[in-house]
């Protein structure tokens, strides 16, 4: 009798990693998307500032992001030190403790830390279906 197992599907951030200089890979994709981010995200906050930078890893699932809002001198940086990939009911979701984050104004990182707890953020479709391809 043949037996017949489903195959589980290996993310593929698990799988570039798994390859002889995988590393470099890893590095291409989290720069694309990156970039899609950047453009998605722009169009979102317009009314409020521009993002001129965000950085994506998704080995050590950290992100980096430097926005420039209307009316302040200088960027606002957000570092998320962790971060979970989630997919529940059909939407995929970036969920973020609060713990976690550090912004380069002091007051902003205690609110976030005091107030945000563990929460989770729908992420546009167009960038939500790439994301469960190459994390979940």
């Amino acid at each position: 009798m043949l037996l017949i197992t489903p195959i589980k599907q290996m993310p593929l951030n698990t799988l570039l990693q798994r390859l002889p200089g995988g590393h470099v890979l890893t590095s291409a994709k989290d720069k694309l998307l990156s970039k899609c981010a950047i453009a998605m995200i722009n169009k979102q906050i317009r009314p409020y500032g521009t993002m001129v930078d965000f950085k994506l890893n998704t080995v050590d699932k950290s992100v980096f992001i430097s926005l420039l809002l209307r009316g302040e001198q200088s960027s606002v940086e957000i570092r998320v030190h962790k971060y979970e990939v989630i997919r529940k009911n059909e939407r995929v979701y970036l969920e973020v403790d609060g713990e976690f984050v550090e912004t380069s104004r002091e007051w902003l990182t205690r609110l976030i830390r005091d107030k945000m707890g563990r929460r989770a953020f729908a992420l546009p479709p167009e960038l939500a279906w790439v994301m469960a391809q190459i994390l979940i």
